[in-house]
């Protein structure tokens, strides 16, 4: 259901064949009223089956129709007009909402610039199976939560399009407002049975030589952080397998170093007293060249460094000159000496000789003795 756009005055045609195919269903500002109770349970259906729900209720109360699905309890569910802060609920990390977000660290380490909300809706609690991952003023903004295969956001908040007013970060950078709505709607539109365990690489790309850091998140029934699990990672057909290292909170991590260039697929397999609780895997890719072939430019820093540790000086290459006058530099004379046997060179032998002759005669034609 699209949130924009003219109001309907009658039903919405919700109809089973129109849903299988849906991703994600959005209910967005909407009275109640405004969908009939056969469609309400085409939508539970629907998310049952797999299909992700996000619920907004803006300037209504949260509909009791869908009561069952949502991962809150609705005590008064009214919309007040309040200045309120939002901040990132601590742990909100490890669900899979941003636990599976490659981009969380960048864009939640900012989340502080972003402007306050102007109204958002009170007197909503979240269910026991209901995680938050926001909060403003004390009170949940953002639940999430499971219903059979599919899953399902209540988002609490208004005017949130305020939070794309702010400009500071650069255009490569993810702002924190698209990176919590990028993970919210991958998450709701992937269809794919949660695991309790989870892995990824801190970056799909590594130079060659560059080692693999992977970190493994296990969880138990109810969703909640595991500790003394034995984590084992293989990678690819398991010839190099290595076993995790607990962190805490249910955080394993390892380094794999060496792996040749090309793409790799990594599998974690978590088990308990020889139980296993489940497994996961992810891909990252090696490049062929190294960072010596990435990085060609000259690091003067690196040389100035080098030259400090080694007691010598560093100058740019126009102040070449001024470098080499400033080396001491002093005569050294070096004696070399050559013994010759003359028994091993017949040509001077020859040589000695003939200039014994030629001293004979000349002596002989003077009269010389």
């Amino acid at each position: 259901m699209p949130p924009h756009g003219p109001r309907r005055t009658g039903p919405l045609p919700i109809e089973p064949d129109s849903l299988a195919e849906t991703d994600i269903i959005i209910w967005h500002d909407l009275p109640p009223s405004g969908i009939p109770a056969e469609a309400i349970g085409h939508i539970s259906d629907a998310v049952r089956n797999g299909a992700g729900l996000l619920v907004i209720p803006g300037r209504y109360s949260l509909p009791t129709e869908l009561g069952e699905l949502l991962p809150v309890v609705s005590l008064r569910g009214r919309a007040v007009e309040q200045r309120i802060a939002t901040r990132l609920e601590p742990g909100a990390e490890r669900h899979p909402v941003f636990a599976d977000d490659t981009d969380y660290p960048r864009w939640s380490s900012r989340w502080d610039v972003l402007p306050p909300l102007l109204a958002y809706t009170v007197g909503v609690i979240p269910s026991k199976e209901g995680t938050v991952l926001l909060r403003g003023a004390g009170d949940p903004l953002a639940v999430a939560g499971n219903h059979g295969a599919g899953r399902v956001i209540v988002f609490l908040g208004m005017t949130y399009w305020r939070w794309s007013m702010n400009a500071v970060w650069s255009a490569d950078d993810v702002s924190p407002g698209d990176g919590f709505w990028n993970a919210v709607v991958r998450w709701l539109g992937t269809r794919q049975e949660i695991g309790r365990v989870r892995v990824r690489s801190d970056s799909p790309h590594y130079r060659y030589g560059e080692p693999v850091r992977l970190t493994a998140h296990v969880f138990d029934e109810r969703y909640a952080p595991l500790e003394g699990a034995d984590v084992r990672i293989s990678v690819g057909d398991g010839s190099v397998t290595t076993t995790a290292e607990p962190r805490g909170d249910g955080r394993y991590t390892a380094t794999i170093p060496g792996l040749p260039p090309g793409e790799h697929t990594v599998v974690a397999r978590a088990t308990m007293n020889g139980v296993e609780i489940g497994r996961a895997d992810t891909e990252f890719a090696i490049s062929v060249v190294g960072i010596e072939h990435e990085q060609t430019q000259q690091r003067e820093d690196v040389l100035r460094t080098i030259a400090r540790s080694t007691g010598g000086s560093y100058a740019p290459a126009v102040l070449a000159d001024s470098l080499l006058a400033a080396i001491p530099l002093s005569s050294i004379t070096e004696a070399r000496e050559r013994t010759v046997t003359l028994g091993t060179s017949p040509w001077l032998l020859l040589l000695i000789i003939s200039l014994l002759t030629a001293e004979w005669i000349g002596r002989r034609t003077r009269g010389l003795p």
